[in-house]
């Protein structure tokens, strides 16, 4: 199993273990050919992030990074909870606590932890939209999009002016997911309304 070592902090005393870091080939699939989505499909589909059972996990040969960070640094209400009693957010011999998450996009990860860090020397200018749409994911399932405001809120600027013309399809939906998730309302509104728009039954997802 390779292990990709990621430092935030040369002072770190917290080890992120991400395992089962999702493809990006993996991200949001869309069917293009015009069919509905079934939803009796959902029944045996895949879990999602890469989760799976725990007699599988250890049969995984599977690429792990491991991102040294100060959790200290992180603003209380980005900070995922962790159970009493767990084994990981404890201290080990070595002197670092450790942390795992699953399944998260490798990149989108990173970025987040950046932003959470105020490394702004490691943030893009520019990230693609796949990416914000990777990291909007993340962000919505720990809750912290207020801790990362002042980034996303420059890109959000450059994305509406961008987008003056949008069509029905796969980015139309990430987009009005993604703006959600960090609240931006009148981006939020014009996608919505344009997807209720353009939506028919042989395009809906």
């Amino acid at each position: 199993m390779a292990l990709v070592e990621l430092w935030i902090d040369r002072n770190a005393d917290t080890v992120i273990i991400l395992k089962s870091p999702q493809p990006d080939d993996q991200f949001a699939p869309w069917n293009e050919d015009g069919t509905a989505a079934k939803f009796s499909a959902m029944v045996d589909a895949e879990l999602p992030f890469g989760i799976q059972d725990e007699e599988d996990e250890e049969e995984q040969d599977i690429e792990e990074y491991a991102v040294a960070t100060t959790l200290g640094e992180i603003p209380i209400d980005a900070v995922p909870d962790i159970p009493e009693g767990s084994r990981e957010g404890h201290q080990k011999t070595d002197g670092y606590y450790y942390v795992t998450a699953n399944g998260w996009n490798a990149e989108a990860f990173l970025l987040l932890m950046n932003m959470l860090h105020l490394q702004s020397e490691h943030i893009p200018l520019a990230p693609s939209f796949e990416t914000m749409a990777k990291l909007a994911v993340i962000v919505d399932y720990y809750d912290c999009a207020k801790a990362i405001d002042a980034f996303t809120r420059i890109y959000m600027k450059r994305s509406v002016r961008k987008n003056k013309l949008r069509k029905y399809g796969r980015k139309l939906i990430l987009e009005m997911f993604v703006s959600l998730v960090f609240k931006w309302s009148k981006c939020f509104e014009e996608v919505t309304a344009e997807a209720i728009l353009g939506c028919s039954e042989e395009t809906r997802r």
